[in-house]
């Protein structure tokens, strides 16, 4: 973060100064006593579980020089006092910071593979020009504010990863970091519980199109039925990405490679083509590469620099890694587990390795609903069509994926439900 001063501050989120000199500065922004750094400014968030007032005195030790707050506190620092939520506050001084500055803003989200897309579009965007994203996996309505601190003059694009679990979230990220460019990888039944409903999971994500910056630009997933079905209806220009329907941004000719733990495709792109290798042999991240180009397509770089950028790519964790041990290959792609992600890995797992031992170690996905149930069965129905000889669940829920295992065909010997 750039340094900016306590009087901007104050008046960007409306506030007062109750201590402190308007003319002295910050040079960043934390919500954490814990890891605040010296000479930034504590914001003061208030959670069911915790309170960040009775913590202001200790980030003041740790080293802010000013805390941001709704209630008096004795922190012998600057102290802002706003009559909002500080979250409220905090979110109106990441709008004003963003707007100080005018990098290319990339807003990405959907069901799947937005971290992955985030890491995969900065990994090419950084070849020729100074790039911010999403730091980990920072994709909610506290998360991407801090990344926005991370903006300097010299800042040419910021990548932002959106995630939601209820209506109106995204909507409000939008609003506060005006995106240039949307993405949607997908739309699938992750958090459908909160959403009660996969119609409301799609409008969820389009409150990026709906809200992008002027003229700004949609990038879509033309292989997802939801979103093919809504392109007709967005009215701004739209970039399609995919590999089973015609799309602007298309991949042919795929090759895996599960011996070397590779794949690559042909990418078609602004009137030409170029090979892409990717580690792993995950589809799905077909189709992550192919929005991240797509967006970099958009933005004038040349086939060439995606490819080099995505050869080189590391995956994050737990994303399909796979893990070679004493014989035995293991692949961990437990973060934050879904139907549609569950399914895909156990096709890909199945599909890469048809005459192998396969054993499956599943546990409970959340956040379902009222078709909990219904999606742990479905799961269990997936194991035993992609061949695995032995599974393994962990938790309540999972307990009704190896019941439906089991009806569907495998050996109830080689089933185990743990708790």
């Amino acid at each position: 973060m750039e340094r900016i001063t306590v009087n901007e501050i104050v008046r960007a989120v409306k506030g007062k100064l109750v201590s402190g000199s308007p003319g002295d500065a910050v040079s960043g922004v934390s919500t954490d006593s814990r890891t605040v750094r010296k000479g930034e400014l504590f914001v003061a968030l208030k959670g069911d579980c915790f309170d960040g007032h009775d913590y202001a005195a200790d980030a003041v030790k740790n080293g802010a020089s000013a805390v941001l707050v709704r209630r008096p506190v004795r922190a012998g620092a600057t102290i802002i006092k706003v009559n909002t939520s500080t979250l409220d506050a905090l979110q109106r001084l990441a709008k004003y910071y963003r707007n100080r500055y005018k990098p290319v803003v990339v807003g990405i989200t959907g069901s799947n593979g937005k971290t992955t897309t985030k890491d995969m579009l900065a990994s090419i965007l950084s070849l020729r020009e100074s790039v911010n994203a999403t730091r980990g996996n920072l994709n909610n309505l506290i998360g991407l504010p801090l990344t926005l601190f991370d903006i300097c003059s010299k800042t040419r694009y910021c990548v932002l990863e959106m995630g939601a679990n209820h209506l109106g979230e995204i909507r409000a990220m939008t609003l506060l970091s005006s995106p240039d460019i949307g993405v949607i990888t997908n739309i699938g039944n992750a958090h459908v519980g909160y959403f009660l409903g996969i119609k409301n999971v799609l409008k969820a994500k389009l409150e990026l199109i709906d809200n992008l910056h002027g003229k700004g630009v949609a990038v879509i997933n033309n292989d997802d039925y939801y979103l093919r079905q809504s392109v007709k209806k967005i009215k701004r220009e739209v970039i399609t990405f995919g590999i089973k329907k015609n799309a602007d941004v298309r991949a042919s000719d795929i090759k895996y490679d599960t011996v070397k733990n590779k794949c690559s495709f042909i990418l078609h792109i602004n009137g030409g083509s170029e090979r892409i290798e990717l580690s792993g042999f995950m589809k799905n991240n077909i189709y992550n590469a192919l929005a991240a180009c797509a967006v970099a397509g958009c933005l004038k770089y040349p086939a060439g620099v995606m490819a080099r950028a995505l050869k080189s790519f590391k995956f994050p964790e737990m994303r399909f890694n796979l893990v070679e041990y004493k014989g035995a290959r293991i692949i961990n792609d437990a973060y934050n587990s879904n139907p549609e992600s569950v399914e895909a890995a156990l096709e890909e797992v199945g599909r890469g390795f048809p005459d192998n031992r396969k054993v499956a170690v599943l546990g409970d996905m959340l956040e379902l609903g009222g078709k909990t149930r219904v999606f742990h069965e479905q799961a269990g129905r997936a194991v035993f069509k992609n061949g695995f000889d032995t599974l393994v669940t962990v938790g309540k829920a999972s307990e009704n994926t190896a019941g439906a295992a089991v009806i569907a065909g495998m050996d109830k010997k080689k089933v185990f439900a743990c708790m």
